[in-house]
């Protein structure tokens, strides 16, 4: 007996509903990036070298909003209230997890009001002396130190929740010397006063060095991270010299609002480790001192929660808040 053209009907409309749903493809229209610090930094180059690369391989637009104030709290609170739906995202440094003890009252967890994505790029801090000074090695830095507490002083660029700033404080205090620390606003005016002679070390990123360090302007004694940096390979750690346990790096990631589907979090990740393979993009963030990373969505959810605990616990430890801290 022949189907009614209503049954026919009927039973296609059930089977659709039985079906399971086919997701639409991603991203269908523009992806933001926030950048929580201002253009021009080595967070805001790096996000800027992911986003055209991500464009160009996800099919979509990924662009870059700028959202500063606060140490970066501002653009990460923004992005941690934003729906949770893969087009807003964050692009921040190391900075995003000490901030969550640097400043009191925050509106949202650098940890648990994100959903880790992927980390992007690493790059260790450097110490370094102007090239004219009579230390050449970073013994020799901390054997003047000790024969004169106090009486050293050192640039600090970038103070607050800052990775360099901390990096400084953490040296100082695996080598057991203490040292006058000079505020300035930003690594620019720090590193001219660095060549000017008006301190005698500095503890900042490689991407402003390198060039005064090409110029033999500046002379690097040692790099925070546990191995040797792969751009300044003659360069030692301070694990290598003072401290075998030290291990200090900044990085920079790409996270999203928590709560953002797992297949929209997976393909990014996908994506963005595809990218981090490329000699042209590896290269790209060599220029900007970076080394690229990348990993798992899961490896970087226990590194970010990993990170949050050592460097809150740093700026605890250190007796360090917005009020107390004199570098903005």
């Amino acid at each position: 007996m022949p189907i009614s053209r209503r049954t026919a009907l009927f039973a296609l409309c059930i089977a659709s509903l039985s079906a399971p749903a086919i997701s639409a493809p991603y991203p269908e229209k523009t992806v933001k990036i926030v950048v929580p610090f201002p253009a021009g930094g080595p967070t805001d180059a790096a996000a800027r070298i992911l986003a055209q690369h991500l464009t160009k391989e996800l099919g979509g637009s990924f662009v870059i909003e700028n959202v500063t104030g606060a140490g970066g709290t501002i653009g990460s609170a923004a992005v941690a209230k934003a729906a949770p739906n893969g087009y807003t995202l964050l692009f921040t440094s190391a900075a995003h997890v000490s901030a969550g003890a640097y400043y009191s009252g925050l509106s949202y967890d650098p940890v648990k009001s994100f959903d880790g994505i992927s980390l992007v790029a690493e790059q260790p801090v450097v110490i370094a002396v102007n090239a004219n000074s009579r230390y050449q090695t970073l013994a020799d830095l901390v054997n003047a130190a000790k024969a004169a507490p106090g009486k050293m002083n050192y640039a600090a660029g970038a103070g607050g929740a800052a990775i360099t700033g901390l990096v400084g404080r953490l040296f100082l205090e695996s080598a057991g010397i203490r040292a006058q620390e000079i505020t300035f606003r930003g690594s620019a005016p720090a590193l001219q006063a660095l060549i000017a002679g008006d301190v005698e070390f500095d503890a900042d990123l490689p991407a402003g060095m390198a060039g005064l360090i090409a110029g033999q302007r500046l002379r690097p004694l040692a790099v925070s991270s546990k191995e040797r940096y792969k751009l300044m390979p003659d360069v030692p750690s301070i694990a290598e010299t003072i401290d075998p346990q030290f291990n200090a790096s900044s990085w920079q990631a790409l996270l999203a609002p928590a709560g953002t589907p797992g297949d929209i979090t997976r393909t990014l990740n996908a994506a963005v480790n595809k990218l981090l393979a490329q000699s042209e993009v590896q290269s790209q963030f060599e220029k900007q001192g970076l080394t690229a990373s990348g990993g798992s969505v899961e490896s970087f959810n226990q590194f970010l929660d990993q990170e949050s605990r050592k460097w809150i616990s740093v700026v605890r430890r250190f007796k360090l808040s917005a009020g107390t801290e004199a570098s903005k």
